[in-house]
């Protein structure tokens, strides 16, 4: 359907692309700096104004715009964002962790609107050295999955709970926070099922060392095909540095947990260093 017949569809499949950058790569920094992405908003209704507004079920079935070749180089449309948020010649290893990273962020937060009828992530298979890509590394005969896929497990998964905070490692425009202040923020709880789904969540705060420098537990209860909202606060450490926020999910019903991350910055340094978190 072409968008003068939506009015007449029995649904519509939009594109809420974040990352777009269909520029030349001299223009892509002055375009972020101008138009910045809070990437981790949850609560963003930036690009889901047409979405919110229409009268018939939304099936998101594209989104990203973040793709990788198998061999972990970035696509023919994506290169310009791998050059912006990395530096040119990023290692293949730092570009599947940034796409595994912002997939991960975009997914929550297309999944935390319990308006959109469904979310699919573009595109399961396709041809290799394209404009675009899949979620598969190294041979395709071999279908070993990116660590993209690999995140999937989480953020789509039916019952699960969300850290709805802006990303520090790679947005540009953020602020570092505070050492020893109170980081207040949000937790969303989702639930795709038709029953009420509790469960305890595990928040960690951990340094570039991989240790757990401030913990706490919450019980979490999300009604049937809903979304609950969890407010929650964490005293920061007084050591400046990257560190990785996490949201361990344990739904009473399911024995695998869901993990939902975040990479804040404590202090100002220049040079930083992030743990690194595994999704199983």
């Amino acid at each position: 359907m072409t968008s003068e017949h939506h009015a007449n569809d029995d649904m519509d499949e939009p594109h809420p692309y974040r990352a777009l950058t269909l520029m030349e790569p001299g223009r892509v920094n002055a375009y972020f700096e101008k138009n910045p992405y809070n990437l981790g908003d949850l609560q963003s209704r930036e690009g889901l104004v047409k979405v919110l507004d229409a009268g018939v079920p939304q099936l998101v079935n594209e989104y990203g715009w973040i793709w990788l070749w198998r061999n972990g180089k970035p696509s023919k449309l994506t290169l310009n964002n791998y050059n912006y948020f990395l530096g040119e010649g990023a290692s293949p290893e730092a570009c599947r962790e940034l796409q595994a990273y912002w997939l991960q962020m975009e997914t929550e937060w297309l999944r935390s609107e319990r308006s959109i009828a469904g979310v699919l992530a573009f595109c399961y298979l396709t041809n290799n050295y394209g404009f675009t890509g899949d979620w598969f590394v190294n041979h395709i005969k071999d279908l070993e999955p990116s660590p993209a896929f690999q995140w999937f497990s989480h953020c789509f998964a039916p019952r699960a709970v969300f850290i709805n905070l802006v990303d520090q490692r790679y947005t540009k425009h953020t602020t570092p926070y505070e050492p020893n202040s109170e980081l207040i923020f949000n937790l969303f709880g989702i639930n795709d099922l038709n029953s009420p789904c509790t469960g305890r969540t595990e928040i960690k705060l951990i340094n570039e060392k991989g240790e757990v420098v401030v913990q706490r537990t919450l019980n979490v209860t999300v009604p049937a095909f809903d979304r609950s909202i969890i407010p929650c606060s964490l005293k920061l450490p007084s050591q400046s540095g990257g560190y990785a926020l996490l949201s361990i999910y344990y739904p009473s019903d399911q024995a695998a947990p869901v993990i939902s991350r975040r990479y804040i910055n404590i202090g100002n340094q220049s040079i930083r260093s992030y743990p690194e978190i595994k999704p199983h």
